[in-house]
């Protein structure tokens, strides 16, 4: 019993040790407050499932693809944001941190605006490609991408000055407003265009409450500059764009693809079927959203970020894992349960969806990794990938079985990729650092 008790000590001693730190604190917040924003946003689409029809429920998500993939390419400012952000932050540079952010809020709020009227101007074509029979939804989506792109460097600035409860908050604050005001609306008898209001209304609000949060950082003149080159942030975002419009496009493209080819019904079951496997995803992103800075932070400290990346590979696969396994298992009941219908497919599509979108969670943290650490050459490995997905789309989709194979398998060969691209650079950092002392403290 006396040898029991110094193990016991060591053990509450780790566990202890283990809580305390910064990265496993703020990954845990943010994977609560992800977690719960995610389930308001499955709310939402659960309650736009049972109170629009089959074909309605299409519209919207073919629409919330477009979105996607269209103001993704706005997801650049957020990375990029972030990735500024953490290295003024390592450094003590408050006022060139500033500067940045009231310069990057300028910029967005251009950008936002003619993305919006890029889509307006649009309507007609993407009406008819999506086999919509009116201009309006598509008007109104139009309108959601000005806040959310300015919404894009307000998150970017809290992830990158690691404020991450001040984030998780702006995102459940966006999810709560979604549904409330989508189920509002929609009872108001405004039917998908009522659905899709509700993203421009909840996008403003977290647009403000994240204002709220940066305080002086947002609008107080400091008279520094922030003194980033053109020619290295234009660089940079090239990369981030490549990376980032990739990775949301292998994941929404097959939307587009049964909308395109399959009759409204069975394009809106197979929304449905979709709408679960990203929960997959979107679920454990908090872990890659935390990784950023914190990676971004030891590369200018010219310090290794293997222990981080490992750790949230390791905490994203687990809800992967149950929640594909539950797919498998029941993806019957699941599909009653959730959206009331009984299982619609032949095959079992929604695990291996889950199967796919597991992959590509995974995927996530590799990007989010090597943006982190200006290995941005990985970027056009994803930019392949799409390439052959699309190829692969276009030939198999008889059934959505074979559209389900397609994701999972372009998912699994991009995961080896990852591992053989984070073995060559993880060498690469140990010669360097062998030539190079580390700089400043652990920021981790």
């Amino acid at each position: 019993m006396a040898k029991e008790l110094p193990r016991t000590a060591v053990l509450r001693s780790y566990l202890r040790s283990l809580v305390s730190r910064a990265g496993l604190r703020h990954g845990m917040a943010m994977f609560a407050a992800t977690s719960l924003a995610n389930v308001l946003d499955y709310g939402f689409n659960v309650a736009m499932g049972r109170l629009l029809s089959a074909g309605g429920y299409g519209v919207l998500v073919a629409l919330n693809a477009v979105l996607q993939i269209v103001s993704v390419s706005m997801v650049v400012g957020s990375t990029v944001v972030a990735h500024y952000i953490a290295e003024f932050a390592a450094r003590g540079q408050r006022g060139r941190m500033s500067a940045f952010v009231q310069s990057a809020l300028r910029s967005t709020v251009l950008w936002g605006g003619g993305a919006a009227l890029l889509v307006g101007v649009l309507s007609a074509p993407i009406a008819r490609l999506l086999q919509i029979p009116s201009k309006t939804p598509v008007w109104v989506a139009a309108a959601a991408l000005l806040p959310m792109v300015v919404k894009l460097v307000t998150v970017g600035t809290l992830q990158g000055l690691q404020k991450f409860n001040a984030l998780g908050t702006t995102h459940v604050i966006q999810a709560a407003l979604r549904l409330a005001f989508g189920v509002l609306l929609v009872r108001l008898g405004t039917d998908a265009v009522g659905a899709l209001a509700a993203l421009p209304a909840s996008a403003t609000g977290s647009v403000l409450l994240g204002l709220a949060f940066l305080g002086g950082i947002a609008w107080k003149r400091t008279g520094a500059a922030h003194r980033v080159r053109t020619a290295d942030l234009m660089r940079y975002a090239g990369a981030t764009i490549v990376g980032v419009v990739s990775f949301a496009a292998l994941t929404n493209v097959d939307v587009l693809i049964v909308k395109r080819y399959y009759p409204p019904v069975e394009a809106g079951y197979y929304s449905m079927a979709v709408t679960l496997g990203k929960i997959i995803v979107f679920l454990p992103a908090a872990f890659a959203q935390v990784l950023f800075p914190k990676s971004a932070q030891r590369h200018v400290q010219r310090r290794d970020s293997s222990r981080l990346v490992r750790l949230s590979l390791a905490a994203t696969s687990l809800p992967c894992a149950a929640l594909t396994a539950a797919y498998w298992v029941a993806p019957g009941p699941i599909l009653r349960t959730v959206f009331g219908v009984a299982s619609p497919f032949q095959g079992p599509v929604l695990g291996l969806l889950a199967l796919a979108m597991s992959g590509y969670a995974l995927v996530n943290v590799w990007l989010n990794y090597f943006l982190s650490v200006e290995q941005t050459g990985f970027v056009y490995a994803l930019a392949a990938a799409l390439i052959a997905q699309l190829v692969l789309l276009t030939l198999y989709h008889d059934t959505l079985t074979q559209v389900a194979i397609v994701l999972a398998v372009t998912g699994a060969g991009l995961l080896v990729f990852s591992e053989a691209w984070f073995q060559l650079q993880r060498r690469d950092h140990r010669e360097r650092t062998a030539r190079e002392p580390p700089y400043g403290p652990d920021g981790s």
